[in-house]
């Protein structure tokens, strides 16, 4: 694809910064930097999703900083420190640059790293083209549904398509939003325009393993059906652990407010998803991306808004749902040690009595 010269540029979209962890520090982020000075493609990003990107950038930080506050004691209590080591840290904390200011910096240099370039939407949008559509009901306008919530995105994707046509230059959209995969399907005989759903699909370019990392890789791949094997049970362990409930977001009939007890995973099973794909490799590591199938039980209570007091509708009741999720592992090679790490994205789930989905 870039190697044919078909793709001159790369853009993302909100739901893949939020589906890799909100960091744009990460692993992935770093290999697609990489992409783009070996293949000397440029990236370019709408200003409307740069400003998504920020937000949830910023509420990130603001509630890992709240949970620091939160439990600074308990941590110092739980490695054996005292009230001295809990004020030292407090008043480090208090001298560190503001989550507001944490956030402008992390864009500011993934901008610089990256060469990436803000499309104005300003200077590029056809106003009238966008009204056009949102009364025909095209993409990203949903025929159903409240298609105002769609504005930012046809704002952006008329952006880069005028940048597109504009500069006569092929484009990459990485996107999980089927409305953004739509939005290219509609505009396909232009040949501009081409979307991939995930980062892996262009970040696997530059891996080429050999054929002992391809025997190392099949060997995991074993062990991922191996219930008692190290790795299965490390990656449980991980799963299990991790607090799922911070990725939640709910969604409920109208008339109705959830409140949600917890979010657990209960069941992991690796064996009916996609097979380990290599993401980096060193003479020390080697990183596979795994994809999880995770079943979680949600324990929760569902009220009735009746003005400005909420009833009990439902009282403390639980349900299923499946989500299936990447997971980030990286194997040292000389003493076989794991680090795991999860990207979930966002969590959503819809009540709709009396059913979840």
């Amino acid at each position: 694809m870039f190697e044919d010269d078909k793709i001159h540029a790369l853009s993302i979209d909100t739901s893949i910064f939020d589906a890799y962890g909100k960091d744009l520090n990460g692993i992935q982020f770093s290999l697609l930097k990489k992409i783009l000075r070996k293949y000397s493609v440029s990236l370019v990003i709408s200003d409307v999703v740069w400003r998504e990107i920020r937000k949830h950038l910023l509420l990130e930080l603001q509630i890992k900083k709240k949970k620091f506050d939160s439990n600074i004691l308990g941590l110092c209590h739980f490695v054996g420190g005292d009230a001295k080591e809990v004020e030292a840290l407090k008043i480090r904390m208090e001298k560190m640059p503001s989550e507001k200011e944490h956030c402008e910096k992390i864009l500011r240099d993934f901008l610089e790293s990256s060469g990436g370039e803000l499309l104005k939407a300003s200077d590029l949008v056809e106003l009238d083209k966008i009204i056009d559509d949102y009364f025909e009901g095209n993409s990203p306008f949903q025929v159903k549904g409240d298609k105002k919530n769609e504005f930012p995105d046809a704002i952006a994707l008329n952006s880069i398509r005028t940048w597109s046509e504009k500069t006569k230059k092929n484009i990459l959209l990485i996107s999980r939003d089927d409305d953004w995969v739509s939005f290219c399907a509609r505009h396909d005989s232009s040949q501009r325009l081409y979307v991939l759903k995930n980062l892996e699909s262009v970040t696997e370019m530059l891996i080429v393993p050999d054929e002992d990392t391809e025997a190392e890789i099949q060997k995991y791949q074993n062990d991922l059906a191996n219930k008692n094997s190290y790795l299965f049970k490390e990656i449980v362990d991980h799963i299990e652990m991790f607090d799922w409930d911070a990725h939640v977001s709910v969604t409920s009939s109208p008339g109705t407010s959830v409140r949600i007890h917890g979010v657990f995973a209960e069941h992991i099973d690796f064996t009916e998803v996609k097979p380990i794909k290599p993401i980096e490799l060193d003479p020390l590591n080697l990183s596979v991306n795994v994809v999880a199938k995770i079943k979680f039980d949600v324990f929760y209570e569902i009220m009735a808004q009746e003005g400005e007091v909420d009833s009990v509708l439902e009282e403390f009741n639980s349900a299923t749902f499946y989500r299936e999720l990447p997971i980030r592992v990286t194997i040292e090679k000389i003493e076989p040690h794991l680090w795991v790490q999860i990207f979930p994205g966002p969590l959503p789930i819809r009540f709709v009595r009396p059913e979840i989905k």
